[in-house]
Order: structure tokens, then sequence, then C-alpha cells
């Protein structure tokens, strides 16, 4: 587990490159342009949301301010017309889809929740609206909007298969693995869906289920290479080490590709900056490190002044190996955007990961001031105390992240590790109990939890 990169590092690394239903649903073939359904329901009444509005758009650049308030008027000008509902839906929705996407998360969901209930029949709206909370750590919204999406749209690949991810992250695996399920049935090759079922199965330690699921997802799709980690969990659960240890020296950031009409389009409607971004986004997901900083480098050259671009350049030169030039487009983010966390969020990563916890420390704290419930500066806070020998005061940031994300498993490990250095062993044991309650797949707790019982406490 402890291998050339520690724990703590791994961790700094998955952060900075970060981030069926039950009852019946209606036929796709019902389903009419654009995912709305065929006969539909009349518009609900949206007296009782919040209005839809603008919020302060001072940290836009121009063209992009100028598109938002450009769809903003679209709205206005549909409600003063008397213009049909479906019109009215379709502007709230665009106005969601780019304050989303400039991540103005409120006022994008009101917008959303406006354009579902004015079009109750139109899968978009929802679907949109479970990638919002899903962005948000909403993870019970994200549910219960695919569900409403899959609802309008049974046999979408894309919906139920974020429904399976959703599912997962709340954990509930049995559900996630039907989600998955009903997916490849729609789409035997679907690698995504595959390997989602895979990763249920191995969240139920069904390990040989799991193994079966993981290596179809990778003959569908070689290049994904995240598939060897959770892959080699499930030979190590089955006793085969030599399996296991292959697909470990194998693992990598790539993940099985999904096609997802829906989220390119929202691609497409974006100003010229945010495409690229878009692009970047996606490169790097697909570990094209190269790819990912061309994209990220042309969408500043339209948009200098774009904190999020330049930090997520700087996110793909670090992963790319060129920390320096990483580091240098931080400080330059932060020259430009003094109050930008996730910029000090990054440069705690790397600094983190080059053994300097001290001012990763630092950059962490501030990244949280200026935004408390970010989880991952706090995740890192936490692994940076630990690794700097500050025990005892790594210990209450790992629990705030597990109140605040139950799924988060290594902040479950990292504390019980910290608890065990301090020779708090009883304490150690019922948090691990409790971990392994909330995470019953996870092999390093199952053997830190074996490694804890045969310890003799202090005084025996």
């Amino acid at each position: 587990m402890r291998a050339a990169v520690p724990f703590g590092g791994r961790v700094a690394v998955a952060c900075l490159l970060g981030m069926a239903t039950l009852g019946c649903a209606s036929p796709d073939d019902a389903a009419g342009p654009d995912g709305t359904a065929a006969g539909a329901e009349a518009p609900m009444d949206t007296a009782a949301l919040p209005p839809v509005g603008l919020p302060d758009l001072s940290r836009l650049a121009a063209p992009a301010a100028v598109e938002v308030r450009t769809r903003y008027g679209t709205v206005e000008d549909a409600l003063g017309s008397g213009a049909p509902t479906v019109e009215i839906a379709s502007a709230c929705g665009a106005l969601g889809l780019i304050l989303m996407a400039a991540e103005y998360f409120d006022a994008a969901a009101v917008s959303f929740r406006h354009a579902e209930a004015l079009a109750p029949r139109d899968a978009r709206w929802p679907y949109y609206l479970g990638h919002l909370h899903r962005m948000m750590e909403d993870r019970g919204e994200a549910v219960a909007a695919f569900e409403r999406a899959l609802a309008l749209r049974a046999s979408d690949v894309p919906t139920l298969v974020w429904l399976g991810r959703a599912r997962l992250d709340e954990g509930r695996p049995e559900l996630a693995e039907r989600q998955f399920r009903q997916a490849f049935a729609f789409d035997p090759r679907s690698a995504a869906a595959l390997a989602g079922a895979g990763r249920a199965a191995l969240a139920r330690r069904d390990f040989l289920g799991a193994a079966e699921y993981l290596e179809q997802a990778l003959a569908a799709a070689p290049q994904a290479s995240r598939l060897h980690y959770p892959l080699a969990m499930a030979y190590r659960a089955l006793g085969e080490v030599e399996l296991a240890e292959q697909h470990l020296a194998r693992r990598g950031g790539v993940e099985p590709p999904l096609s997802d009409p829906l989220m390119e389009e929202l691609d497409a409607l974006l100003p010229s900056a945010m495409k690229f971004e878009g692009r970047g986004i996606r490169a790097l997901r697909g570990g094209r490190w190269a790819a990912a900083v061309e994209a990220f480098r042309e969408g500043l050259e339209l948009d200098p002044d774009n904190a999020s671009l330049r930090q997520r350049l700087a996110t793909a030169l670090a992963a790319g190996g060129d920390t320096r030039a990483a580091v240098e487009q931080l400080e330059e983010t932060l020259r430009r955007s003094p109050d930008f966390p996730r910029a000090y969020f990054s440069l705690g990563a790397i600094l983190a990961l080059q053994g300097r916890q001290r001012e990763a420390v630092e950059h962490y704290e501030t990244a949280l001031r200026l935004q408390p419930g970010y989880i991952e500066a706090r995740m890192g806070l936490a692994e940076a105390l630990r690794a700097a020998g500050r025990l005892a005061e790594s210990l209450p940031h790992y629990r705030q992240v597990t109140e605040v994300d139950p799924g988060f498993a290594e902040a479950w490990f990292g504390r019980a590790d910290t608890l065990v250095r301090l020779g708090r062993l009883e304490e150690a044991r019922a948090w691990l109990a409790e971990a392994r309650a909330v995470h019953p797949g996870r092999p390093e707790l199952a053997r830190l939890e074996a490694a804890v019982g045969g310890l003799p406490d202090a005084g025996r």
C-alpha cells in the first residue's frame, strides 16, 4: 500500500486532478426532439421557486459576462412577450447551462428548476440538474435528478451510468450495479458501464464478479488505465497476487470513455474561452496532458484573466511532470486573482508532493479561509499535518471530511492511521469498525483493522 508515492501524496495527486429506476419509466420511443416526451404534461407552477436572476458577474471576463447577460435578456424577453411555455423553458435552460459552466451553481440550479417545471417531459433539464448537484457534491439531489431524467428516457446510457455512479457515491452498490447492468444491456460495449458494474461488485465484496466486469471493461477500452487499480484489488482479494501486482504496476488516471451527447452540447453552447476549458478538462480526464495544456493555453489567449483556466493549465502542467511551470502559472493566477481558493489548493498539493509540508499547510489553510466548505482542501490539510508530524492537529480535519462526505475512504484511513501512530488503539479500533461499516469493500481498511487488532494496548 505504501509504495513509491506515499499515501498522502497519492491523495494530493488525486485531488489535484480533480473531481435503474425502481418504478416504471416512459419508453424512449415516446420521446420527441431534444428528449422531450410526446404528450407533454402541463407545466408546473413556478411561483414557489426562487425567481430566475443574475449573480454577481464581476469575476467573469467581459466576453463571458456579456454572454450570460444576453441569455438572461432572452429569458426576460420570453417572459415579457408571453412566449410559449416551451420557449421560456428553453431560455431558462440555456441560461442555466452557461451559469453552470461559469460555476455559478446556485443560480444555475434555479434556472434549471424553472426549465424543468415549465417543460416537465424534457429530460435535458433534470439531467443537467443531476450533473450540477454532482458538481456541488449533493449526492441525494443528484440521484433524484438523474432518476427523473431516466424516467423520461429509460434507455439512455449516459443517464444510467451517471445514476449508477451517484448511487456508488451514496454507498449503495447494489442499486448502482443494477443501473450499470441496465446500461450495458442497452450498450454491451460500454466500457463505462462495465467499469461501474465492476466497482459496484467490488464494493459488495463480490471479487470474482468485479474481476470479470473490469476485465471486460479493459477489453473494450484498453487505454483506460484507471481500471487497473480496482482490478488489482479484486485479484488480491481472490488470492491472485501476481495478477494483482501486474495491474498495480499499470494503474493510471485515464477513465473509460462515455459518449455523452448532452454534455457535449453544453460545450458547444459556451463562449470561446469556455469551449477551450471544456476541451482541456476532457483531455485531463483522458490522461492527455499535452492536449490539455494546449487547450488551456488557447483559452487563456482569449481570456488571460480567467483564473479557472489558468489554474487548470497549472494542473495539466503538473500532471505532465512540469512542476516548475505549474507553480509559475499558479503564482500568476494569484497575482491576478488573489482570492481564488483553487489556486491555493493546487499550490498546496504540489508543495505536499515535494515534501514541503509546512508551506503546504499554509496554502491549504488559506484555501479554507476563502472557501470553508472546500473538502479537498480540508483533506489536503489533514494529510499535510500528518506528514509534518502534527498528528493530533490532523484528527479533527479528517473527521470533518468524513462528516461532510462519508464516501471519502481516504479520510477514514488517514484518521485511523493517525490514531494508531498516536498510540490511541482503542479509538483506532472503534473508528475502523465504523469505517468498515461505511466502506466494506476497501481492502486497505480491512488490512489496517487486522493489524491494529493484533497490537497490544498500553498497560496490557
